[in-house]
């Protein structure tokens, strides 16, 4: 995982997601 700002946006993602 070199991509830490995607890493970032896909937890946020996941997050919207569960909500």
């Amino acid at each position: 995982m070199v991509r830490r700002t995607n890493s970032i946006a896909d937890l946020r993602a996941s997050h919207l997601l569960l909500s």
